[in-house]
This record gives structure tokens, C-alpha cells and sequence, in this order.
């Protein structure tokens, strides 16, 4: 908001009152503002008590420049950029003085004929500029001069300003993290591809190193998609072509770089187990013996074949002898996955036990020198196994 008045006591020259009064607007870089300049103007004259036999006709006009000087009364018709028209009048408002009576005239942007001034400023430079309008309020007198006395009057001028300006909307997208996943994750970017473009795209790894990633990164521009595959954080630097003329907020006139980071996170997989159908522990038998686990994808895990077992795959190990088998899995790619948690697998073959058990009552004692035949079952056998009974006397 700006104000001017002026007062004067000279009406021997035809331009008889002048005030000035600007407005500066501060137009972001590579942008065009549209700036409606209104105005409020408030004119009181009076006369003073010197002749009353000759009057004085005054008009008043608004002009704009580009400086703040008083232009000459010849370029006063020029200059104007319309004048203070009276309701339903084509012609310039004007009040005649007889002596020492008063005229006061008010006027209101955008009523009694009178509209805004609009000016259009261009920034086509890369940093903020401003720019000054000049308004110049003229009171002139169309009679030449009065032969006695003189007359005083005020002139008040308040002006708003209104700008117009493209304002767009900040870019966004769908989501923000999401798992690894071989054919890659797809995140949603919403922006006006018109006005503003994808500058950069700058990516840090798992480990923390950072690296420049915009020639290999797009977002499509039909869709908004883009497809991000390693672990790590990707950061989009967004940008207002410098062709659009455009602002975040017409508020601040905010123009500065936006970004947005978006995560890929290792995916988490669970530790293999040991199935429900195999026991942890199984008594000798001879033989080899399974156990079987749970859980495990050759793709992504790999395994340790526990010392002294037979075989093992991943998911089925075979094992004989006696002894306990401690079973490890790990991830072929530590970059992209990792464990849920892990618990510590093992499984074990106990030795068997043999039992011997006599039907006779006598097994275990008989009178010395006579004969006794005894009989024994042996449970508990396997093959390659033996049991050997002797006697003893005493």
C-alpha cells in the first residue's frame, strides 16, 4: 500500500497539482507477473474568499510512467492513462470554484467508472528482480488563471496491488519405502511434467556411499513411474523449468529445489527350520538317517554341509554315526536380504541301547559243577552289531 498528497496554491499554470507514488514488485526469476495496481482517491479544493466573478474548471488525471518525474502539461494527455470519469460520463470529473465554496470528490477502485491499472512485468533473468511502477496524480486548471485571489487543495492518493501468478503444486509420490524385490520396486511420482522437470537423482548404498545415479533414474512421464531396485536411498531433486514462469507459493514467491527420498529396504527372510515331521535327536540304527528342514530357497540361501554327515542339500541331511550335527545357513546376496532372526539349528544320533533278558530263574546263579543251560533275548540289535555272554565262576 502506497500514499501521496500534494497541495499547491498556484492556479496561474495549467498543470496546477501534482503527487507521485509508486509501487515496487519483486518478481521471481524466469516469471511473469500480472499485477492489478487499485487505488483509493480522496480530492477536497477549496476557494478562498477573493473574486467571485471568474471560475476555474479542474480536472484530475492518472497516469503510470517509469519514473516519478512530473511530466510536462503538453504530455499530460499522453501520459494519461484514463481519466477520473464520473458515473455515466465519457468526459473528465469537473468541479467549479465560485469563491470561497468547497468540491470534494471520493473515488473507489473499480466503481464510478474508474478500473484498475494492470501491468504485466517479466523476470526472464535467473534471480529475483524488482520492479517499480510510477503513478503520477495530476490536477490541472482548463480556464488559465483567475484574476484575483487563489485556491488551495489536497490530493490523496492510496493504491493496493494484487499479483497474479502461476502457482504449482509441489511433487509427490505414492509411497516411500518399500522391500527389495528382484524385478525392482515401483514408486508413483505426481508432478506437472509441463512446468517442472526431474533434475537429479543421487543414490547412497547400503555401505553409505554416494553416488550420481540421474542418467540411469527416469520417471516416465506419462505415468509418473519409476522402478528402483537396489537397497539404498534415493533422493529426486525436482525443479520449475526456468520456461514456466511458475512459483511453488505465491505468498513467498518460493522457487527453490524440492526433494523427495524414497527407501528400498533389504528384505527380511526366515531362518530355515527343522520340519515338523523329523525329530532333533534319533537313537543309532546302522543306517543313515534323515532329517528334514523347513524353509529353505536355494535362490537366495546357501548352506554348510555339517562335518561326518552322509549328505545334505539344504533341506534333507543324512547322517549315521553317532554324534551331534550343527546345521548354518546364509544369504547369497547380504546386500538385498536379510535374516528375519536366526536361531541355531542341530540335530543329534544318540547311541542305542542293548538289552539282554533271561527267561530262566536261575540266570544269574547255580550250584557249582552241574550243568545249566540258559537262555537270553538280546533287543536292541542292529546290523553289524554282536553281543558276546561269558561265564565265570568263582
Amino acid at each position: 500500500m502506497t500514499q501521496a498528497s500534494a497541495g499547491n496554491t498556484d492556479y496561474y499554470h495549467q498543470v496546477v497539482g501534482y503527487a507521485a507514488f509508486n509501487a515496487s514488485v519483486t518478481v521471481p526469476a524466469f516469471t511473469e507477473y500480472t499485477v492489478n495496481f487499485s487505488y483509493v482517491m480522496t480530492l477536497s479544493r477549496t476557494a478562498s474568499s477573493g473574486s467571485k466573478t471568474k471560475s476555474t474548471i479542474g480536472g484530475e488525471v492518472l497516469y503510470y510512467g517509469s519514473t516519478a518525474d512530473e511530466p510536462p502539461a503538453t504530455d499530460v494527455s499522453e501520459s494519461m492513462i484514463f481519466a477520473m470519469n464520473a458515473p455515466s460520463r465519457s468526459y473528465s470529473y469537473a468541479v467549479k470554484y465560485f469563491g470561497d465554496r468547497q468540491g470534494t470528490i471520493e473515488y473507489n477502485s473499480g466503481t464510478d467508472g474508474v478500473n484498475p491499472v494492470e501491468v504485466t512485468m517479466t523476470n526472464k533473468t535467473d534471480k529475483p528482480q524488482t520492479f517499480t511502477a510510477y503513478f503520477g496524480f495530476l490536477s490541472y486548471s482548463q480556464s488559465g488563471d483567475i484574476s484575483q485571489g487563489s485556491a488551495t487543495y489536497t490530493n490523496t492518493l492510496q493504491m493496493n496491488e494484487s499479483i497474479a501468478v502461476t502457482a504449482i503444486d509441489i511433487p509427490t509420490v505414492d509411497r516411500t519405502e518399500a522391500d527389495y524385490a528382484e524385478s525392482g520396486s515401483v514408486f508413483i511420482f505426481d508432478y506437472d511434467t509441463d512446468c517442472i522437470e526431474n533434475a537429479a537423482v543421487s543414490y547412497r548404498d547400503a555401505a553409505g556411499k554416494v553416488s550420481d545415479i540421474t542418467s540411469s533414474v527416469t520417471i516416465d512421464p506419462t505415468d509418473g513411474k519409476c522402478t528402483l531396485k537396489d537397497v539404498g536411498t534415493y533422493t529426486f531433486t525436482f525443479r520449475i523449468k526456468d520456461d514456466c514462469g511458475a512459483v511453488w507459493d505465491s505468498t513467498t514467491n518460493d522457487q527453490s529445489d524440492k526433494q523427495i527420498t524414497v527407501k528400498i529396504k533389504r528384505k527380511k527372510v526366515s531362518y530355515p527350520v527343522l520340519g515338523a515331521s523329523s525329530n532333533p535327536t534319533a537313537p543309532y540304527n546302522g543306517s543313515g538317517q534323515e532329517f528334514v528342514f523347513e524353509g529353505y530357497d536355494g535362490d537366495i540361501m546357501e548352506y554348510v554341509v555339517p562335518e561326518g554327515a552322509i549328505s545334505f542339500d539344504g533341506i534333507t541331511l543324512t547322517v549315521k554315526t553317532v554324534g551331534e550335527y550343527k546345521v548354518t545357513y546364509g544369504l547369497k546376496d547380504t546386500n538385498n536380504y536379510e535374516w528375519l532372526s536366526v536361531t541355531e539349528l542341530s540335530v543329534s544320533i544318540e547311541k542305542k541301547n542293548i538289552l539282554i533278558i533271561s527267561d530262566e530263574s536261575n540266570a544269574t546263579e547255580w550250584p557249582k559243577g552241574e550243568d545249566v543251560t540258559l537262555k537270553f533275548r538280546v533287543t536292541g540289535l542292529v546290523t553289524g552289531d554282536s553281543v558276546k555272554l561269558e561265564a565265570t565262576y568263582s
